[in-house]
């Protein structure tokens, strides 16, 4: 996935950062996200996923469901549309509250294994069909402000730095107090 979105990334302002996990101080949250490209054509929040099978969801369900085997295995997810929803909530409050603009900020949800049949989502897509999509966006970005919208979440990311484990260890608390 990082190899396609790569491809948008042509000049010195253009930056695409991957496996990013951003932390909210207000509330001790952290996510994890996949790709973040910041572009000419805007600023894009991928989340990927590699899952097997058949895959049904849509816009406004909380679950989705993985069916493998046939039919006689079936697997529940969080909506990754709803987890990519979070995602852009937090660069979207990173950008505000650094630099007090608001920048045009997309999510898409790529199944690397282009098993989307099922899926009734138009931010849902395929590597293949990513690269058509971002490449129909119209330019929005200057030059200085993909640079001050990659500054600024470099400069929260040297302020606020996570690991894996710590962002592990929140994800785990998250889903404990649930039950």
């Amino acid at each position: 996935m990082a190899s396609v979105l790569r491809s948008f990334v042509c000049t010195e302002h253009d930056h695409l950062m991957n496996s990013v996990i951003l932390y909210n101080p207000k509330n001790g949250a952290s996510c994890e996200i996949d790709h973040i490209l910041i572009c000419s054509r805007g600023i894009f929040v991928i989340e990927t996923k590699n899952r097997s099978g058949v895959i049904y969801g849509d816009e406004t369900s909380n679950e989705w469901k993985q069916v493998l085997a046939g039919g006689e295995i079936i697997h529940t997810m969080r909506s990754p549309i709803l987890q990519n929803e979070t995602h852009i909530r937090f660069v979207k409050d990173i950008l505000f509250r650094k630099i007090r603009a608001s920048i045009p900020i997309a999510g898409y949800v790529v199944f690397v294994q282009g098993n989307i049949r099922f899926i009734d989502s138009s931010c849902v897509c395929t590597p293949f069909t990513l690269a058509r999509i971002l490449s129909e966006y119209p330019e929005c970005l200057s030059p200085v402000e993909q640079d001050r919208a990659y500054r600024a979440l470099r400069a929260h990311l040297e302020k606020y730095p996570v690991t894996k484990e710590q962002h592990l260890q929140y994800i785990r608390s998250r889903y404990s107090d649930e039950n």
